[in-house]
């Protein structure tokens, strides 16, 4: 659209037109963050639009739409910029007119104005040939592009919001022509979308939420969840810019010093989570936990960050050594003493995981083996269904990190032929499924390996032994063809 600068923010679609745009920063993650005149903040993802802005250090601004305070510029929204000599610039956009919209009424139609209402007995259609720059929106219904402000959405409806606060309502069916005549795909967002970047509403605050007054914490953010999504973007993105920050090398750090009184302050800190000390042994408060999901999260699945990006530190707490490019992933810590003698005998490498893989950990691992890859990974795990997922969760884990291992588990030191038909009898043990998900997972690995003896029966690999019988295996394994 020629009139309006389609934008998005934590509440959805919202229409500027390019002088109300103050200033324009590249957020480094595809997006600019856009600073309005109204001291909104809303986000433009993709390239940056044409227009009358002028740089300034990082940021594109309208020199009118900023205010001198000593040696900083600083915008509607708060940021600041330093300060330079900038001389005002004209927008140079059209004249939109003073039409709102056109709507049908009856067998007429009524034209809305910034004047006022202008009653016709021509249908809307015949009106808007009379009318220039109006789209139709829908049956009946038409808007001046010019006029439009925000896109509301609810669960079946659009409200578009005009200039003067009225609207025009689109169900979600019928949306996507209407979008399509305002030069968009859709109204759910804007394109590209990156759903990790609106995920908790996280956005750029001008102030330091470590440091900021509890009046003003509580005035911005509704929840501890999205004081904590927006505490770690904001740490995030000052590092990710060269700023000098705290170091932050695990989650007990950002704890004490980003979190816990910065919670406290915002009210959303319980009594029993101020005297919770991490430090001490026991299950973790749930803001503490929630720190971590929300950590994770932002590395894991929307991949917006590494735990070196936050500034985390490798605690080295899984045991490995580094051989040849095998490399035998080991479940758990009582299996140590027999995997350091196959890696003496075989000179491969391995790592003990002692349960389910820690990203974390996963993410300096790969640092240190990455000189290896591609990787021919062998599972030393438990034969049930927990023990293939972990082996097969530390491979998807290695490849967030570019790791190539051949894309799956290339051996198994652990299966039913390794026994006895008496170790089978004596040892095997029935898998037993807690709900629907874990007969879903017994089921799948039934499939693929078919249990012991056909029956979803499952075995220790600590039964594997000595440590001779599970060299014996490695050593058929490593006799088959490698890359």
């Amino acid at each position: 659209m020629q009139w309006v600068i389609p934008l998005q923010d934590e509440e959805g679609l919202l229409f500027r037109r390019k002088s109300e745009m103050a200033a324009l920063v590249n957020d480094g993650f595809g997006r600019w963050r856009v600073s309005l005149a109204d001291g909104g903040v809303a986000y433009l993802p993709g390239p940056k639009p044409d227009g009358p802005w002028v740089p300034l250090h990082q940021a594109w601004v309208l020199p009118q739409l900023l205010l001198r305070q000593e040696d900083h510029w600083v915008d509607p929204a708060g940021f600041r910029y330093p300060w330079v000599a900038l001389e005002p610039v004209d927008p140079e956009e059209p004249d939109p007119g003073s039409v709102l919209s056109l709507i049908s009424r009856g067998t007429g139609s009524v034209l809305y104005t910034l004047e006022g209402e202008q009653t016709s007995s021509l249908t809307a259609a015949q009106k808007a040939r009379e009318v220039p720059g109006l789209i139709l929106i829908s049956r009946g219904n038409y808007i001046h592009p010019a006029r439009l402000r925000r896109i509301q959405r609810d669960l079946t409806r659009h409200r578009l919001v005009l200039q003067d606060g009225s609207s025009i309502v689109v169900s979600h069916k019928f949306h996507f022509k209407a979008a399509e005549r305002l030069g968009l795909p859709h109204f759910f967002h804007l394109e590209p979308h990156r759903p990790g970047l609106w995920r908790d509403n996280k956005r750029d605050y001008p102030y330091d939420l470590i440091t900021a007054p509890g009046a003003q914490l509580k005035a911005d953010f509704t929840s501890a969840r999205h004081l904590l999504a927006n505490i770690l973007w904001q740490i995030l993105r000052r590092r990710l810019q060269g700023i000098e920050d705290h170091e932050y090398p695990d989650y007990r750090e950002l704890w004490y010093w980003a979190v816990k009184a910065t919670l406290h302050r915002a009210g959303f800190l319980t009594r029993a989570e101020l005297e919770w000390d991490p430090d001490q042994r026991g299950p973790g408060t749930p803001s503490f936990l929630l720190l971590q999901t929300l950590l994770a999260q932002m590395v894991g699945e929307d991949r917006l960050c590494t735990f070196r990006d936050i500034g985390f530190v490798d605690k080295g707490t899984e045991e490995y050594r580094l051989g040849n490019s095998v490399l035998i992933v080991c479940e758990k810590d009582s299996l140590s003493p027999k995997v350091r003698v196959l890696a003496e005998q075989f000179g491969v490498s391995y790592i003990v995981l002692g349960g389910q893989p820690s990203l974390i950990g996963t993410e300096f691992f790969s640092d240190k083996i990455r000189h290896l890859a591609p990787l021919w990974v062998i599972a030393y795990v438990d034969y049930d269904p927990s023990g293939w997922i972990l082996a097969r969760a530390f491979i998807d884990q290695l490849s967030r990190y570019d790791i190539d291992c051949h894309g799956d588990v290339q051996g198994w030191l652990v299966r039913p032929e390794s026994f006895t038909p008496e170790e089978l009898e004596l040892f095997a043990l029935p898998l037993e499924p807690e709900g629907a998900a874990s007969a879903g997972k017994i089921k799948l690995w039934m499939e693929e390996c078919g249990g012991i003896n056909g029956q979803e029966m499952g075995i220790t690999a600590n039964r594997l032994h000595p440590v001779e019988r599970v060299a014996a295996v490695l050593h058929k394994l490593l006799g088959e063809p490698q890359p």
